[in-house]
């Protein structure tokens, strides 16, 4: 989470699902100046597990820009080949797929357990172990400690290319997206598109904004977005362009909002 000042100073606040930084943000309500960059389903997720007084809702949504594609992978030796086959296991005896990926509640775990769902396994009854991040999932895929993973292209990317991982599946994949060196079907191209929750990355401002500021916030990033220097950060980070403005990202953010709760009460994690 990182508000910038007019003044050229920085801060930037992590930890609980990013709620920790939001809290701080709420409180410049009415400032222009301050921006949020945040990642919608693992602020959600975040909200809701660590019962956070915060609502997106109530601030001002600026623009969606990014999507960036997880990818489902098991270890090289790995007798699954292919998700179907996967699946198949896990509908048959859930406990004996191990999944691993991010924390509790974030984006990760919300995929796997979806992908439970699908194919009728409650999402409360499967086995996931929570870890900090893309390094400790690796870990725990190639200690043979886990059956299969779920993490950003970005962070598997060094040993998918080494051939310690195999990709069976990309959660989401924009059309016409290419993602250098890994050729895996979506989960859509699989049939599996209601299983599918594709996280957005994007910006939000302070609460009580004239629709005049957001909409000249709005025009910025727009800008921001057309420069060829942003064109090359999307290359290099496999990220699809997810633009989605003003007011219309905040329907995307409530319709989410709605996702992520459901999951989440299947989970247990909350009420």
């Amino acid at each position: 989470m990182q508000g910038d000042r007019p003044e050229g100073h920085r801060e930037q606040q992590t930890g609980a699902g990013g709620t920790i930084g939001l809290a701080d943000f709420v409180q410049h309500k009415g400032d222009p100046h301050q921006l949020v960059v945040m990642d919608t389903v693992t602020v959600l997720g975040g909200i809701a597990v660590n019962k956070s007084p915060v609502d997106l809702r109530s601030l001002t949504p600026v623009a969606g820009l990014t999507k960036s594609p997880s990818a489902i992978v098991v270890p090289k030796n790995s007798p699954y080949d292919d998700l179907e086959s996967l699946l198949a296991q896990l509908k048959k005896k859930p406990k004996s797929v191990k999944w691993t990926g991010g924390s509790l509640g974030g984006a990760d775990h919300i995929q796997a357990a979806l992908l439970a769902k699908s194919q009728g396994v409650t999402p409360s009854k499967f086995n996931y172990v929570p870890t900090g991040g893309g390094g400790e999932t690796v870990s725990l895929l190639l200690s043979g400690a886990a059956t299969v993973g779920i993490s950003t292209v970005t962070e598997l990317r060094g040993q998918i290319e080494a051939g310690d991982l195999k990709v069976l599946a990309l959660a989401e994949k924009s059309e016409g997206q290419e993602i250098k060196g890994i050729d895996a079907p979506s989960l859509a191209e699989l049939g599996l598109e209601e299983a599918a929750l594709g996280s957005v990355g994007g910006v939000l401002a302070p609460s009580a904004l004239s629709d005049a500021q957001q909409q000249a916030i709005v025009k910025m990033m727009r800008k921001m977005r057309d420069t060829s220097c942003w064109k090359s950060v999307l290359k290099r980070n496999d990220w699809a362009d997810a633009w989605t403005p003003g007011d219309e990202f905040g329907g995307l953010i409530e319709k989410q909002e709605g996702q992520v709760n459901e999951v989440l009460k299947e989970l247990g994690l909350v009420k």
